[in-house]
């Protein structure tokens, strides 16, 4: 940071299911300066992942229409090196 403080971030995994598609986490940050703790809080990340083809289907089945992806913000499909996927649909 500007001031000379840091910034520390350490995460754990508690649980992870590959079925259910999700990880359970604690991460805790610390603002730190001069080797002195500032600030410390802890909080639990549950993360749930989904493939581009089935958030494609969640958006029909919620009503959207034309619903396209693209890959990494051009107007290409996206492809297993698409960093970001970006869908359009029309309401």
């Amino acid at each position: 940071m500007p001031d000379g403080s840091v910034i520390q971030l350490r995460t754990r995994t508690r649980s992870f299911d590959p079925l259910d598609q999700s990880r359970t986490s604690d991460v805790r940050a610390r603002l730190l300066r001069d080797g002195q703790v500032l600030r410390e809080e802890m909080r639990e990340q549950r993360i749930r992942w989904y493939l581009p083809e089935e958030l494609r289907l969640m958006l029909e089945r919620a009503g959207f229409q034309d619903v396209q992806m693209t890959g990494d913000d051009t107007d290409e499909p996206p492809s297993s090196k698409s960093e970001v996927v970006v869908f359009e649909a029309r309401a």
